[in-house]
């Protein structure tokens, strides 16, 4: 018999809760998945989920945590996108024991598909994702480590301008060490900020996007970053798998991108001075997106298409068009990947 659905949240009392987790964790790891991976829309409740699957030992648990994370990843969740590349090599490993991925999907077709979008998009994904220091053995497995920031969860009640001001200086932190800046000496680092030649540089700079993305309510740099860093990062990865299909991961970084460009001037100005504190290898590299955009406003153009709304985005990027190179010369060593 199919376990109920969880309740609404908000309905259980401290006691009730407690009950209610004593029950979950009473259940075998494939009917847990099963339960959690149907609550998605619940980010407090699959923290909960979450939370049981990681105090548990063993593949299956391992696995679960690897499916949630992904779940969460494709919904959105930043955290979960950084989370996944580290979880990537186990989630391959673990795939290939078949008894391993069958005891876990106990024949449920909705777990299974989940599953096999995982798989495929790892299978899929840019090489430079899937390796480097940072995916070693030491690295805890999934079972074990945080998959979801706390912060997520939390509300803050800090007034608005204390809160601006916090979120501003954390930030201007993180940019001064991404790009090895010094405040004592008024000096920049080496200029390999925005580098995207392996997975060690993609996971920062997916990383410095994402902390961007979080301070983006507040701070004008950090939401000019959430565009031009996405669509830098996006114009950076490759476009095809080797299987000819489009990466996933490069169409998601564009998106975003595109989506979040219609914003103020200025902040795109700001985020702009980064790459150009850079020099110019890294601001001839931002020519690639400058003809994204404006290809993609070519089009839009030519469509009648809203470039501010979202669907306009997809629809652009489902096409999958190469821009034209009006910004580069034909140097071998400046073509695209």
């Amino acid at each position: 018999m199919p376990a109920p659905p969880p309740p609404p949240p908000g309905v259980l009392g401290t006691s009730a809760q407690e009950l209610f987790l004593s029950e979950l964790a009473a259940l075998d790891t494939p009917e847990l998945l099963a339960l959690c991976l149907r609550s998605r829309r619940d980010p407090h409740r699959l923290s909960q989920y979450l939370a049981l699957f990681r105090s548990r030992s063993g593949s299956r648990a391992q696995l679960a945590a690897c499916m949630v994370c992904f779940d969460l990843a494709r919904q959105g969740s930043e955290v979960a996108q950084r989370e996944l590349l580290v979880l990537a090599p186990t989630i391959l490993g673990l795939a290939r024991d078949q008894g391993v991925v069958d005891g876990l999907l106990a024949g449920d077709a909705y777990l299974r598909d989940i599953w096999r979008d995982c798989h495929q998009a790892l299978q899929g994904s840019d090489p430079r994702e899937l390796a480097g220091p940072q995916l070693e053995e030491s690295v805890e497995l999934a079972g074990e480590i945080d998959l979801l920031d706390g912060d997520e969860f939390e509300v803050v009640f800090d007034d608005e301008v204390v809160l601006a001001e916090r979120q501003q200086q954390e930030f201007s932190k993180i940019v001064a060490d991404y790009l090895d800046y010094s405040p004592e000496y008024d000096q920049w680092g080496s200029g390999n900020g925005f580098a995207t030649e392996d997975s060690v540089d993609l996971a920062r700079l997916t990383a410095f996007v994402a902390e961007a993305g979080s301070r983006s309510r507040y701070v004008p740099v950090a939401r000019g970053m959430l565009s031009l860093g996405n669509l830098f990062l996006g114009m950076h990865l490759r476009r095809h798998t080797i299987f000819g299909r489009p990466n996933r991961r490069r169409v998601a970084a564009l998106q975003a991108g595109l989506e979040a460009f219609d914003t103020d001037s200025q902040a795109l100005a700001f985020a702009a001075a980064l790459f150009e504190s850079e020099g110019l290898q890294v601001i001839e590299r931002l020519d690639k997106v400058l003809e994204l955009l404006m290809d993609f406003l070519a089009w839009c153009a030519q469509s009648g298409t809203d470039p501010r709304a979202a669907k306009s985005a997809a629809d652009y990027l489902a096409l999958d068009r190469e821009p034209p190179a009006l910004l580069r010369g034909e140097d071998e060593n400046r073509r695209r990947r």
